[in-house]
């Protein structure tokens, strides 16, 4: 599980590296994003080994628990949470 923390004011992309999952034997084909209320998200994209996504907002002290879910090329389909805190 990946933690990272942003200001409010802070409009930053996370990132998250499934190379090691991958294991050189796999690509991530399709990567999707569940974004809870109260935070904003933009641009999100992936390559074949990494997935990421711009945010921007969020209540200063609260954390915000958001999930990736990829498609892999062989078929699997894999989920990692990222939880964001917002500091003051």
């Amino acid at each position: 599980m990946a933690d990272f923390t942003k200001t409010v004011a802070a409009v930053l992309d996370f990132t998250l590296d499934w190379t090691s999952y991958l294991d050189g034997t796999d690509t991530i084909v399709s990567s999707a994003w569940t974004v809870p209320s109260g935070i904003l998200s933009s641009s999100p994209s992936s390559t074949a080994t990494s997935t990421s996504i711009r945010l921007s907002s969020g209540k200063a002290g609260l954390f915000y628990f958001l999930v990736n879910t990829i498609t892999m090329a062989s078929g699997q389909i894999d989920e990692q949470p990222l939880i964001i805190t917002i500091s003051t």
